[in-house]
């Protein structure tokens, strides 16, 4: 069993609503300022650096995830030895106010923000990705993931946000050093890559929306003592897979083709989970189920 912090196998379906609420949320619209660029709907470090200067610590990358969707991420960079904004690789959403204050309208009642990253901290440095929830303005809830471990592959996280009883609006902030630490100045040149944010889902590629909401293969949802699983497709080997919102492994087992199983579900707390099959290796099925007794 692998946390969501260190493997890539776990993969959530999407919807749409889920992170389009979240401002250029993959990173894909840039907006040029002077010889640098900055996130559309983002402020950075780059708006506080001298615009003719060869440097900046906020980039566009061409190295994102999931690598069929968009063609971008974000990449931040700390230099200290520069000693000014040069120096920081931070972005939030919205403008310079995002720092401290609601930047984007939110629907729902999210609980999670999910992401990828790549991290390689110098100087034990830790990056930072928090968001915080509004009402009225005023601070209601947020979460934060930090991480000082080395990352070189595209790595999921989740961030789950404390509870709340209402929200109308977020902010969002990414930093490549952990400001609540060491104050505003980072230890080392330590790089930061995000890609794809969401709220409540993660983002996958490759995944069939009529798989997904075909009641004859995964029912009944939600359950409390069984789940019977249909599997019916061109695989003769296919894994099946259940995850908890941690991203742990609670359930695998290997299945052949057009087999229907029947799972024992009585010993699991209620909650959340995701059911995932795959075959060979692309992931064909995707769904929450809900464990309520």
């Amino acid at each position: 069993m692998k946390n969501i912090y260190t493997s890539l196998t776990v993969f959530f379906l999407i919807f749409t609503s889920a992170f389009a609420q979240i401002p250029n949320n993959g990173f894909e619209n840039w907006t040029t300022i002077g010889n640098g660029m900055k996130p559309t709907g983002w402020w950075s470090s780059n708006d506080s650096v001298n615009q003719t200067n060869s440097y900046f610590p906020i980039s566009r990358s061409a190295d994102h995830y999931p690598i069929t969707i968009g063609n971008y991420s974000i990449r931040l960079e700390n230099k200290p030895s520069l000693g000014d904004w040069s120096a920081r690789g931070i972005a939030w959403t919205g403008d310079w106010n995002g720092m401290d204050y609601p930047t984007f309208p939110i629907n729902g009642h999210p609980t999670l923000l999910y992401g990828y990253f790549k991290y390689q901290p110098q100087n034990n440095d830790t990056m930072d990705i928090h968001i915080r929830l509004y009402k009225n303005g005023i601070d209601v809830a947020g979460g934060k993931f930090a991480s000082g471990m080395l990352t070189n592959t595209w790595t999921a996280f989740s961030i789950p946000i404390s509870s709340y009883t209402d929200a109308d609006s977020a902010r969002i902030m990414i930093v490549a050093w952990n400001v609540d630490q060491v104050g505003f100045d980072p230890l080392g040149n330590s790089v930061l890559y995000v890609d794809n944010l969401s709220l409540d889902s993660l983002i996958v590629p490759g995944i069939s929306e009529n798989i997904y909401l075909n009641p004859t293969v995964f029912f009944p949802n939600p359950a409390s003592k069984n789940v019977r699983i249909n599997v019916a497709n061109n695989s003769e080997q296919n894994k099946l897979e259940i995850f908890n919102v941690l991203g742990q492994c609670v359930f695998v087992k290997q299945i052949s083709f057009e087999t229907e199983i029947t799972l024992d579900i009585t010993e699991y707390p209620e909650g959340m989970y995701f059911v995932n099959l795959t075959s060979g290796n692309d992931l064909t099925f995707c769904r929450k189920l809900i464990i309520a007794r």
